[in-house]
């Protein structure tokens, strides 16, 4: 009984000292803020990627294996998406687990999405 207590609060004390991992925040901007109805406009995001981590990018093919970086908008009457989501200078690399070329990020990563206002 004593090792079922001893146990238990050994997995407590790794529990409450476990941390939510937030290796990217996220800013947004317009690429032009004085718009007006037809214009076209890009929705301009950036990340800011903590040191000794990558962010992989958008551009590559899904089914690679690593996750694309996916933003999705919610449709609304006042914007139209213009074309698919461009990563801005991603770097590129080829994954021998995956046996194909990758790319990603490092330090800071940017994505824009034309839209029709």
């Amino acid at each position: 009984m004593n090792k079922l207590i001893l146990l238990t609060f050994i997995l407590n004390s790794v529990l409450v000292q476990a941390q939510v991992l937030t290796p990217n925040s996220w800013s947004f901007e317009l690429s032009n803020p004085v718009y007006k109805v037809g214009d076209e406009i890009d929705l301009v995001f950036k990340a800011k990627i903590d040191k000794g981590w990558h962010l992989y990018s958008s551009d590559f093919d899904p089914e690679l294996g690593p996750m694309v970086t996916e933003i999705v908008f919610e449709p609304h009457a006042s914007y139209a998406l213009v074309g698919a989501l461009k990563a801005i200078n991603p770097k590129k690399d080829y994954d021998e687990i995956f046996k194909g070329n990758y790319t990603y990020f490092e330090g800071t990563g940017e994505f824009r999405q034309t839209i029709k206002i």
